[in-house]
């Protein structure tokens, strides 16, 4: 019976043999009771004496993906790490991997001597300019600039170094006329969602799935509760943001999955939100 009671600390004790066992300690067996509780505190023990591992960043950013794939995920930008992503000059920060629909949610830095080519690869047909310059297809960007390209692979480069976000989503876009679309910094139109909370939209690919629009909150302002029938993807580009009870800080990302609820959120000095809604569950 001892082997049984180890087993059963560990949790591998399974079938008859557990059967047997716990029927032992409902009957009344205080020694076996005994040993069991002092397995158990023993096997609980066995945790902190294994040395601390970290697990490759492709790994653990996979792994926390999918525990968190229908519930609540925050990523601060302090617990994630810029990989170098095979080109010169560039590297990768991702944010979200949904392994059930291909999406990769990432920020992408490229440099002056980063090839063309490896715009398409890395930040596929449409993205938003977190800082910096690039020249996507003859198209001068510079910072909080939106590009795409629907049906298209873009080339580009940058003078100065760039950072993006983007959404990857499989092959590229084959939409309707227009073909590209640009919206600068200082254009498009700003929608009053509530007191204080606006919204720009800047452009939806419904061939994969993603909308991306801008949500500005001034300080003070409480931008009110939802519903999400697709996940919704929100990154930080500036200010402070308080959701579900966690303050958020420029470069930090949240995702909420599909079916779930945000009570409403509140910014202190105010801030902007790059917000990805999936179109599909």
């Amino acid at each position: 019976m001892i082997e049984a009671t180890a087993l059963r600390a560990l949790g591998i004790l399974g079938g008859e043999p557990l059967v047997r066992l716990m029927g032992r300690i409902r009957e009344g067996d205080p020694a076996l009771e005994h040993d069991l509780r002092e397995m158990e505190r023993a096997a609980s023990m066995l945790a902190l004496t294994v040395p601390a591992v970290e697990p490759p960043v492709e790994l653990k950013r996979r792994v926390l993906s999918r525990i968190a794939s229908d519930g609540y995920y925050f990523l601060m930008e302090r617990d994630s790490e810029w990989e170098p992503a095979g080109f010169s000059g560039a590297y990768v920060r991702r944010l979200y991997i949904d392994s059930r629909s291909g999406r990769d949610t990432r920020l992408v830095r490229l440099a002056p001597s980063t090839p063309p080519n490896a715009l398409a690869t890395l930040a596929g047909a449409g993205f938003y300019v977190i800082s910096g310059d690039l020249n996507a297809d003859g198209v001068h960007l510079e910072s909080r600039d939106f590009f795409f390209a629907a049906g298209a692979s873009p080339t580009g480069r940058t003078e100065q170094g760039c950072v993006l976000f983007t959404v990857l989503a499989g092959g590229a876009a084959r939409g309707p006329a227009p073909t590209r679309v640009v919206v600068r910094a200082l254009e498009g139109e700003w929608l009053d969602l509530s007191p204080g909370v606006q919204s720009k939209h800047l452009g939806a690919d419904p061939e994969r799935g993603i909308d991306m629009r801008l949500v500005r909150l001034e300080p003070g302002a409480s931008w009110e509760a939802h519903h999400h029938e697709g996940a919704e993807e929100l990154f930080l580009v500036r200010g402070d943001w308080r959701c579900l009870g966690t303050n958020l800080h420029p470069g930090d990302f949240h995702r909420a999955g599909p079916g779930t609820e945000h009570a409403a959120t509140t910014s202190s000095a105010g801030c902007k939100l790059i917000v990805v809604s999936h179109l599909d569950r």
